[in-house]
């Protein structure tokens, strides 16, 4: 038993086309696999971006927010002029009360020197 095989042109052609075919599949396939997880890469990167965007407003304009009460309260808060103004108020109070404090013990020295004369 002998088997023949003819090969001419068209053996060849169809050989070569079927190679063709399943290389090109192959690589189709590999490609198809490689664009779906991109595409898939690329949503959950989108998707972490806006996440990203989100936080990053949210905190810039809390940032803006604490930055102007900052500003805020240093233009209305207390400066040096004024505590100026509350220690000399202060040192002309400790004055008064000096006065005040010596008329007191005059008073008090009068009324031990009666209470000690009513004694006798």
């Amino acid at each position: 038993m002998t088997v023949t095989f003819d090969f001419n042109f068209w053996t060849l052609l169809i050989f070569l086309l079927n190679f063709g075919l399943a290389w090109f599949s192959i690589l189709s396939a590999r490609s198809r696999a490689s664009t779906d997880k991109l595409e898939q890469y690329h949503g959950e990167a989108q998707k972490n971006l806006e996440t990203f965007k989100e936080k990053t407003g949210m905190t810039f304009n809390r940032i803006g927010e604490r930055l102007q009460a900052v500003e805020t309260n240093q233009q209305n808060g207390i400066t040096h002029e004024d505590l100026s103004a509350v220690h000399k108020r202060v040192d002309e109070m400790h004055k008064m009360m000096t006065e005040v404090v010596r008329g007191i013990s005059r008073v008090e020295g009068l009324l031990d020197r009666r209470k000690g004369i009513g004694n006798d």
